[in-house]
């Protein structure tokens, strides 16, 4: 972690901030769970507080004075206290994090047996680390203390309003950037709520549609015509179905058409380009009228007849009006 206490380096020296604001966050949690002694964990929680206000009072006091030789070297030193401070605080943030910070957390990580083991491992092995990193902390600590003191002394710009003003400039970035988290995190666990919600909606919406389902099945032997076809038999005998998904936005020419394409390379064909043909329901006999929208004449699962017409010069009595054939019926009968 390189740190410039340049023009520029405030951000670099925020962030080690933060990272130890979240070490401390992160040892309170495990030792609040395993029953660590309070005073111990506030005792570094201080040290660690109070390594960030050393920080803010070393920026403050570097950015102010003027340059000089001896400054120069106090920099450099002072810039090595920190990359040695700030390693040390990353490293231990990011061992302790991912291994310990779900089991130790008041949730649990939901594995109930690894968090026991997490519990133990920390107050056996962790405890002999802290101190140890307690120690080289306090020990950077009076290292920058020294640093930033002597150079307050050598620097003729720093006076105490200003290094106050510094502080607190630094302080409240330092507070802005925490309350942004904080509102992010805010933000992040209404979203939460607002996803499981709608989970639960849509987990609704699907029981629904198994129950609406399970009901169209149960009420579709009730229709026995459901999605059956109107089937055309034309003069030839052959079938032609309509399927059932058509039958509410067919059209008269485009039943034409279809009647074309059926007779297409077959016999009758130059009669069905005329329309020289009569369709007739099965059940009724009844001709089915042009006049009329055809999705009114149609209906799932009917029967069709198609008959071709001839037309005749001379009228035969006793024939079929359409195929002219001679029907031997008795006196008084009528042939349709």
């Amino acid at each position: 972690m390189e740190v410039a206490l340049t023009f520029g380096s405030l951000g670099d020296i925020i962030a080690i901030c933060q990272v130890a604001v979240q070490l401390g966050r992160a040892i309170g949690i495990g030792s609040g769970v395993v029953g660590e002694s309070a005073k111990e964990y506030q005792d570094f929680r201080e040290d660690l507080d109070a390594f960030v206000r050393i920080l803010m009072q070393v920026v403050a006091t570097y950015q102010q004075h003027e340059f000089s030789p001896y400054l120069d070297g106090l920099d450099n030193a002072t810039k090595s206290v920190i990359n040695q401070c700030g390693t040390l605080i990353q490293d231990t943030l990011e061992h302790i994090q991912p291994k310990y910070h779900d089991s130790l957390s008041g949730r649990g990580s939901g594995k109930k047996i690894n968090d026991i083991y997490r519990k133990i491992e920390w107050s056996m092995r962790e405890k002999d680390r802290l101190r140890h990193v307690r120690e080289k902390l306090q020990d950077g600590m009076q290292r920058l203390s020294l640093l930033t003191t002597l150079a307050a002394r050598k620097s003729a710009r720093v006076d105490n309003a200003t290094l106050c003003a510094r502080i607190e400039e630094i302080r409240q970035l330092v507070s802005d950037n925490c309350q942004s988290r904080e509102e992010m995190l805010d933000l992040l666990r209404v979203q939460n709520t607002a996803s499981e919600n709608q989970a639960e909606k849509l987990e609704d919406m699907s029981q629904q549609l198994v129950v609406m389902a399970s009901n169209s099945m149960f009420l579709r032997p009730l229709d026995p015509t459901k999605e059956l076809p109107v089937i055309l038999e034309d003069a030839l005998g052959n079938e032609l179905p309509i399927p059932a998904q058509w039958l509410d936005s067919l059209e008269w020419e485009v039943f034409y058409g279809l009647l074309v394409g059926h007779f297409k390379g077959r016999s009758g064909y130059d009669m069905v380009l005329k329309r020289e043909y009569a369709l007739e329901e099965s059940s009724s006999g009844r001709d089915l009228d042009t006049n009329r929208p055809l999705h009114f004449c149609l209906r799932k699962g009917m029967k069709i007849n198609m008959s071709m017409v001839f037309d005749a010069a001379t009228f035969i009595a006793g024939a079929c009006p359409r195929c002219k054939m001679v029907a031997d019926v008795p006196e008084g009968v009528t042939v349709q």
